[in-house]
């Protein structure tokens, strides 16, 4: 089901709904981009014209933040789910699919790559490299990414960089899937920890992660204009 908040699609599907969906992208064997929406970019795509773009032609837009969650909730009364990168990474790690991961520094990449073999032995990770790379590089990642022969491309690379890097770079990459993770390789690597289920399930995930990365307070002061600008939608 895909419903709009202010003309930005959100898609309200299960874990078995959004793999499924996967799984027909792949058959196709044409790219494909998976956005996972979170309050933060809702904010910054109504005063971006390229990342409005990038979102509202994505075939999936997935809600990754409980803010969209409230939000689905609040203006059509559907319950809706939180499904963060994450959790759709290791669902995406059962697959048979071919993953190459691009992102965070080094260590963390490699880091994150050999939790995932450990934790899904049957993982098929086609390839990776860290996500610091200048612009005169971008050629040879690209290259690299092709060359790995992949169904799907993590990137683990600042948003909303992320989001329009792949938007604009979709059909150079040879790979069916590409999606945006964001700091997911992080919490993967065990560089930083998950909240327990009880604070996921409470929607507070972020506090915990507050609480690890002080920084991030200065991302969450933009979060009342969220709550204003849903309000208006139904004034």
């Amino acid at each position: 089901m895909r419903k709009y908040i202010n003309h930005i699609p959100v898609d309200i599907l299960s874990y078995s709904e959004i793999l499924g969906q996967i799984s027909l992208f792949i058959q196709t064997g044409k790219p494909h981009q998976i956005v996972t929406i979170n309050s933060l970019m809702y904010n910054a795509l109504l005063d971006d014209a390229e990342l409005r773009e990038t979102v509202t032609k994505s075939p999936l837009v997935i809600p990754d933040s409980i803010g969209i969650v409230y939000a689905v909730r609040y203006l059509f009364g559907i319950k809706c789910r939180r499904t963060t990168g994450i959790d759709l990474i290791h669902e995406l790690c059962r697959t048979k699919s071919r993953l190459f991961m691009l992102g965070a520094k080094q260590d963390i990449i490699e880091s994150a790559v050999d939790k995932l073999k450990a934790a899904f032995p049957g993982v098929n990770i086609a390839g990776y490299r860290n996500g610091y790379f200048s612009r005169e590089e971008e050629n040879e990642v690209i290259e690299l990414i092709r060359n790995s022969k992949s169904n799907i491309l993590l990137a683990g690379l600042n948003s909303p960089f992320q989001e329009k890097w792949l938007y604009n770079n979709l059909n150079r990459f040879n790979v069916q899937i590409v999606m945006g993770v964001g700091g997911s390789f992080d919490v993967i690597s065990g560089k930083l920890r998950r909240a327990p289920h009880i604070m996921q399930n409470l929607g507070i995930e972020w506090l915990y992660r507050l609480a690890q990365e002080p920084w991030r307070i200065n991302r969450m002061r933009d979060l009342p204009k969220f709550v204003i600008n849903i309000l208006k939608i139904k004034q």
